[in-house]
């Protein structure tokens, strides 16, 4: 989850790869069903305690776990990010208009602001989904040009990239 702070708890969920052929499909339907009731889990826990903060802290937990996810060995990495993903640290804020125009006309400014903090890794065997719904028109326009200018500087560094306002994997 990320919220307001820079370190945050992290629910992590993995099933092992199995042969179709040769595996036992009682036993890995349950496997299954483990797997995604310990995601629904996390899902729930952070719809529970997201709202009402006043600060966020978007990027330096984004990188911590994508740099975790860089070095583990999984056979697929993926990152989900229900998020607004509107950084409002002491460092920067993207509430600010100053601010949320520079990461359209210059992108490269804001980069090398938020790596005075953390430098992104590889990136290129992770996928990356930005979710959100946003509420209004304004919160719309906002949230494209702050998640595109995330998906274009983690494109950038090799992930696989979807914004969307549903979390779906294939």
């Amino acid at each position: 989850a990320i919220t307001d702070v820079s370190y945050n708890p992290v629910h992590e969920s993995s099933i092992a790869p199995a042969c179709q052929l040769l595996g036992n499909l009682p036993s890995r339907k349950k496997e299954q069903k483990a797997f995604f009731a310990k995601i629904d889990t996390a899902l729930q826990t952070l719809l529970d305690t997201r709202a009402g903060k006043t600060k966020s802290s978007i990027f330096f937990p984004m990188t911590m776990e994508l740099t975790r996810l860089s070095k583990g060995n999984a056979e697929r990495k993926i990152l989900a990010l229900y998020s607004d993903m509107m950084e409002h640290t002491a460092l920067i804020s993207f509430y600010d208009k100053k601010i949320l125009n520079l990461l359209k006309e210059d992108p490269d400014s804001v980069r090398r602001i938020l790596e005075i903090e953390a430098v992104l890794p590889d990136l290129s065997a992770i996928e990356v989904f930005i979710v959100y719904q946003p509420r209004t028109s304004e919160e719309s326009n906002t949230y494209r040009i702050v998640s595109e200018f995330f998906r274009d500087w983690l494109e950038s560094k090799g992930a696989k990239v979807v914004i969307g306002a549903n979390f779906s994997v294939q």
